[in-house]
Parts: C-alpha cells; structure tokens; sequence
C-alpha cells in the first residue's frame, strides 16, 4: 500500500470509498501487533463470515485498513493467505 502522502486525490478517494466499505467488519479479524522504531508488523486471521460478506477472500490493502484503522499510514505491506485465512505485514508509521 501506498504512504498516504503518496496518494493521488482519485487513489484517496477510492481507498476512503474501500475502508469506509469495510470498516465495520473489523470484529472479523484477530491480529496481534509489534511494535519497531517508526513502523509495526502484525500478524493474524480473519474469519469465514468475512468471506461470505465479502464473496471473496480480503485484498491485502482491506487487512492493512482493518488492522491499521484506515489508510493514512506511511506504507505498508501485507501477505495473505488465503487457504489458511492467516496474513502478515508491515505497517510504516514515521
């Protein structure tokens, strides 16, 4: 994901247009966080029933939103698995 002073105004808008999608479907993932000098990495599952809302696995950029509680980071990066319904990531914040 790109840091958000990276972000055109049509990227900002459809990533605010994508969490404000989501962001009610957070109670669907469990992560754990640690944190770094200017930067955390998580780790986590997310739960079937975010599949069945969605009809689809979560986009790597829709679990750094849940777990970052938007989009206003300074980057970020995430691996899903999708067979095992598990991800993990980076999240720059400095």
């Amino acid at each position: 994901m790109k840091a958000i002073v990276d972000l055109t105004p049509e990227e900002a808008q459809e990533s605010l247009k994508t969490y404000e999608g989501i962001k009610a479907f957070r109670e669907l993932i469990d992560y754990n966080r640690t944190s770094g000098y200017a930067h955390y990495k998580f780790t986590g599952s997310y739960k079937q029933e975010l599949v069945d809302i969605l009809g689809r696995h979560p986009t790597s950029n829709e679990i750094i939103m849940l777990v970052d509680g938007g989009f206003s980071n300074f980057g970020a990066s995430c691996g899903v698995n999708a067979s095992l319904m598990t991800f993990t990531g980076r999240v720059n914040t400095d």
